[in-house]
């Protein structure tokens, strides 16, 4: 797998466990593991930084109870790229700010093992940024 610029090892590892953790051809597992964190794309680091703080691998005796972690993980992601990813040339993106741990770890909290969550974009702000 390429290296992240931003991703910690353990976060390198923790893509590479989802991976193979994973049922072979699984669609999820191969969007987590791939492409990764060019300059235009810090919401896979972002998606694997929420990820970090869950045991996936134990998780995948409980195929439920790993999708849904994938899948919201991803929806939180996502939901701040369509809020803060911008083109450089016309806004500041805070691209350190969305890669933080601490971040994530907020981000993560939000996450209901047990229900499905509508994530709104940019729901929470990262530290140091401001509406414009």
């Amino acid at each position: 797998m390429p290296a992240c610029e931003g991703l910690t090892p353990r976060a390198h590892r923790l893509l590479e466990r989802v991976r193979a953790a994973a049922p072979e051809g699984d669609p999820l597992a191969f969007m987590v593991s791939g492409g990764c964190c060019g300059g235009t794309n810090p919401v896979l680091c972002h998606r694997a930084n929420i990820l970090e703080g869950f045991d996936l691998a134990a998780m995948s005796s409980q195929p439920d109870r790993y999708y849904h972690t994938l899948i919201e993980a991803t929806k939180l992601a996502f939901a701040d790229r369509n809020h803060y990813i911008a083109d450089t040339a016309f806004a500041k993106v805070p691209v350190a700010e969305l890669l933080s741990k601490e971040y994530a770890a907020r981000r993560r909290a939000l996450i209901d093992p047990n229900k499905a969550t509508a994530f709104a974009a940019g729901a929470e702000r990262p530290a140091g940024t401001a509406d414009q």
